[in-house]
């Protein structure tokens, strides 16, 4: 069973939908229960479960207090491409605060398979009990959904036709947010089993709200594509971000669509929603230890109810989101550009 399959069915509704439906769907996503696996060593492709962490802080991470925490099982699939042979470059597919869909996460994993590209995607929200984190983003944080990532790029090091030095990882929004994070080595050498990395990122309009005070890149090259619009996650926020990233020697690419809205990409045609905030007058920043302060008011961000009141003093509710047809043409071919040229071998 495909985990994106009871997805691909939901009513074409836009974003803001019934909370009990979205429940349900994760019920029932959650119990499909694919194959537990602790290696890849006699794994070929389709849907699996690997372990992560429950929970994690940017304390737990920065600090290194992994030992003992408790585990969660992540449902994820991998794509591989028709009639390919040897080891291939694999993409991991991060989805954003709406939850893994078949309308985006496995359209792109399909897309990336035409070019010889493996993809698999994982749902970082089922498994905690959570359908979406819209309007409420500290349901599951940021730092929680980078240990999946690097839960899985640790796994996929033992799968034998995966060329271990071509994984690469690309998120959505939230995922998006993920894709930075993961590529900074504070990050990697506390989550990544010996010399595993990753070797591009690619955020479709991330949020970059929360910022890491002193970044030291990995060296891999980041992407960020952005929307000259997005009221959701600005573009200004990002670019900034991207500027922090290169004067600490990494390399960022910024790409920004005309006329672009947030999830430019998506399914459904441009609306408005008052169900999410735009963070345009947001900021807070991680340093060295993980502690998360929030710059405006200079508080500490350190649980679930210190971000919810953060969000809720500088976030503004209502924001554009959905389609553009052109932005979404042109950020695919640039997508598959980038990884031809950074995965080709």
């Amino acid at each position: 069973m495909r985990l994106g399959k009871d997805r691909g069915r939901r009513p074409l509704m836009g974003p803001v939908r019934s909370v009990h439906w979205w429940l349900l769907i994760g019920a029932l996503a959650a119990c499909s229960s694919p194959l537990p696996l602790a290696t890849l060593d006699r794994f070929d492709r389709g849907a699996f479960s690997f372990e992560s962490y429950e929970h994690l802080s940017w304390a737990d991470i920065l600090q290194q207090r992994l030992a003992g925490k408790p585990k969660v099982r992540i449902p994820a699939e991998l794509l591989w491409p028709a009639g390919s042979s040897g080891r291939r470059p694999v993409m991991i597919i991060m989805h954003g605060s709406g939850g893994l869909r078949q309308e985006r996460e496995y359209r792109y994993a399909r897309e990336l398979n035409k070019e010889g590209i493996a993809a698999v995607v994982l749902d970082s929200f089922s498994p905690r009990g959570v359908a979406t984190t819209g309007g409420q983003q500290e349901r599951v944080q940021t730092s929680t959904m980078v240990g999946d990532v690097y839960a899985l790029l640790n796994l996929l090091q033992t799968h034998p036709q995966v060329d271990v030095d071509r994984i690469g990882l690309m998120g959505f929004s939230k995922g998006g947010s993920v894709t930075v994070f993961a590529l900074d080595e504070q990050v990697r050498s506390a989550l990544a089993v010996g010399g595993a990395r990753f070797a591009v990122g690619v955020a479709f309009y991330p949020g970059c709200v929360t910022q890491l005070k002193r970044p030291k890149p990995t060296g891999a090259p980041l992407f960020m594509l952005l929307g000259e619009q997005d009221s959701y996650t600005p573009a200004i926020q990002c670019e900034r971000q991207a500027a922090s990233i290169r004067a600490a020697g990494g390399t960022v690419t910024v790409l920004k669509y005309p006329g672009a809205h947030h999830a430019w990409d998506s399914w459904f045609p441009l609306q408005f929603t008052r169900v999410d905030y735009s963070y345009g007058n947001c900021a807070a920043e991680v340093d060295e230890s993980g502690a998360v302060t929030d710059l405006k008011t200079g508080r500490r961000l350190d649980s679930a109810d210190a971000i919810r009141t953060a969000i809720e003093a500088c976030g503004t509710r209502g924001v554009w989101v959905g389609a553009n047809t052109e932005a979404a043409r042109q950020s695919l071919a640039d997508l598959k550009t980038i990884l031809k040229q950074i995965l080709a071998r």
